[in-house]
C-alpha cells in the first residue's frame, strides 16, 4: 500500500512536471489569437498580389521587403529587449499594430490603391515584429525549463497552427463574400486581443543589462553588439546554429510562396484547395507537437537537427511529382510534422545555451540569419516557380537537402559534435 502511494506520488510529480503553467498558457493563447488573423491575412495578401500581377515574384518581393524592414530594426530590437521589459514591449507591439491595421483596413474599403496598402501593412506589421520576436524569445525560458521549454515551443507551433486553421479555413468564404479589407480588419482585432492576453500574464523578473553609457543610447547599442560580435568570433558554433535554424522558417515561406500558383495551375483556380492544403499543413504541425518532446528524447536533438531539414527537402521535391489532392495533402501534413520537430530542436537549444541578458540579441541574430537567407533564396525560388512549378519545388527542396548535408557534416565529433547546438554562451551582465 505504501509502495502504491509512493508510486502514485511519483506519477503525480511527473504529471506536474509536464504541465505548462497558467502564465505560459496565456502566452500560448496570445499566439493563437494572433495566428487567426495571420492565417486570413496571408491568404488575402497572396491572392491580392497574384490577382493584380499574375506573378509569384511580386509576392516574393513583398516578403523580401518585409525582411528588409525587419533587418533595419533587428539591432535596435535585440539591445532594447536585453535592457528593457520584454513583457511590455510585446504588449505595446501587439496593441499598437492592431490599432493601425484596423485604420488601414477602413481606408482600404474607401479606395482601390491596393499597392500602397500592401506596403503600409507590410511596414506596420514588420516594424513591430523584431521587437516582439526578441521579447518572446527572452520571456519563454523564464517560464519553462528543460523539457518544458521544448514542450512550450512545440505548443507554440500547435497554437499557431490551430489559429492558422481557423484563419485559413475561414479565409476562402470571407474573401468570396466580403471585401479584402474586412479580412485585414480581423487581423488588427486579433493583434489587440493578443496584446491584452500578454498584459494579463504574470512574467517572472528577467535579468537585464545596466546602461553603461549614461544618457547616450547609441553608446549602449554599440557596446551591446560589440559584445555579440566578440562572441561570434570566439564561438563559431553560435552563428552556425543561428544560420541553420533559419532553414525551417524558409520552408514555411517556400510553402506559402508556392501555394497559390500550385492551386491556380493544378486545380484550375479553385481556391477551396488553398484552405484545404493549409489545413493539412496545420494538422501535421498540431499532431506532431503532441509527441515532440518524446521524439526528441528518443532520437536526440543533434541527430534530429539534420534529419528534420533533410526530410523537409525531400518532401518539397515530392510536390513536383504529384497532382492529386490527396497526395498533396499528405505531403503537406508530413512537411509540417518535420518542420515542427526541426524548429523545436533548433529554437529550444538556442534559448537554452544563452546565459544572462543576451537572449534578445541572440533572437535578433537568428532573425538576421533568416533575412540573409531569404534575400538570397526567396528570389531564386520565386523565379524558378514563375518558370515552372516543378522547377520552384526542385530548387526549394535541393536547397534544404544541401543544408541538411552541411549539418550532418558539422555534427561529426571531429568538427563540432554536440557543441554545435549545446555549448553554453554567457553574456556580461
Amino acid at each position: 500500500m505504501i509502495n502504491n502511494f509512493l508510486q502514485n506520488k511519483g506519477i503525480e510529480k511527473k504529471i506536474m512536471r509536464t504541465q505548462l503553467s497558467l502564465e505560459a498558457k496565456k502566452i500560448l493563447f496570445s499566439v493563437f489569437l494572433t495566428n487567426i488573423g495571420n492565417g486570413t491575412h496571408t491568404i488575402a495578401m497572396s491572392l491580392l498580389m497574384y490577382r493584380n500581377t499574375g506573378s509569384v515574384v511580386a509576392f516574393g518581393f513583398v516578403i523580401i521587403f518585409e525582411h528588409f524592414v525587419s533587418f533595419l530594426l533587428q539591432f535596435i530590437a535585440g539591445s532594447m529587449v536585453d535592457r528593457g521589459n520584454p513583457k511590455w514591449i510585446c504588449v505595446i507591439c501587439d496593441v499598437g499594430r492592431g490599432i493601425i491595421i484596423i485604420a488601414i483596413s477602413l481606408a482600404m474599403s474607401l479606395t482601390d490603391q491596393w499597392f500602397y496598402y500592401v506596403i503600409a501593412l507590410t511596414l506596420v506589421i514588420n516594424i513591430c515584429k523584431p521587437f516582439y520576436q526578441s521579447a518572446t524569445f527572452s520571456i519563454i525560458p523564464n517560464l519553462c525549463k528543460g523539457e518544458m521549454l521544448q514542450k512550450f515551443n512545440a505548443m507554440v507551433g500547435t497554437s499557431s497552427q490551430l489559429g492558422t486553421i481557423i484563419g485559413t479555413v475561414s479565409a476562402a468564404p470571407l474573401i468570396a463574400f466580403m471585401d479584402t479589407s474586412f479580412v485585414i480588419l480581423i487581423n488588427g482585432v486579433t493583434y489587440i486581443l493578443a496584446g491584452l492576453a500578454i498584459a494579463w500574464a504574470l512574467i517572472p523578473k528577467i535579468e537585464t543589462k545596466e546602461s553603461i553609457v549614461a544618457d547616450v543610447w547609441i553608446g549602449n547599442l554599440w557596446s551591446d553588439w560589440k559584445e555579440v560580435f566578440y562572441l561570434l568570433k570566439r564561438e563559431t558554433s553560435l552563428w552556425l546554429h543561428s544560420l541553420i535554424s533559419a532553414t525551417d522558417f524558409l520552408v514555411i515561406m517556400f510553402f506559402n510562396l508556392t501555394l497559390v500558383p500550385m492551386v491556380t495551375k493544378k486545380f484550375q483556380e479553385n481556391y477551396f484547395w488553398l484552405s484545404a492544403f493549409e489545413f493539412s499543413f496545420a494538422a501535421g504541425a498540431v499532431v506532431t507537437s503532441l509527441f515532440t518532446t518524446r521524439i526528441i528524447r528518443r532520437v536526440g536533438a543533434t541527430r534530429l537537427s539534420f534529419i528534420g531539414i533533410t526530410m523537409q527537402g525531400v518532401l518539397l521535391v515530392l510536390y513536383a511529382f504529384f497532382d492529386h489532392w490527396l497526395a498533396i495533402m499528405l505531403i503537406s501534413f508530413w512537411l509540417a510534422s518535420w518542420n515542427v520537430l526541426s524548429i523545436v530542436v533548433m529554437l529550444s537549444t538556442l534559448q537554452q545555451r544563452c546565459v544572462g541578458p543576451i537572449r534578445g540579441r541572440i533572437s535578433s541574430l537568428r532573425q538576421l540569419s533568416v533575412l540573409f537567407l531569404t534575400s538570397i533564396l526567396v528570389p531564386l525560388v520565386s523565379y524558378g516557380t514563375d518558370h515552372s512549378l516543378s522547377t520552384g519545388y526542385f530548387l526549394a527542396g535541393s536547397l534544404c537537402l544541401l543544408i541538411g548535408m552541411v549539418v550532418w557534416i558539422l555534427r561529426h565529433p571531429k568538427l563540432f559534435g554536440e557543441s554545435l547546438l549545446h555549448k553554453k554562451i554567457k553574456s556580461d551582465p
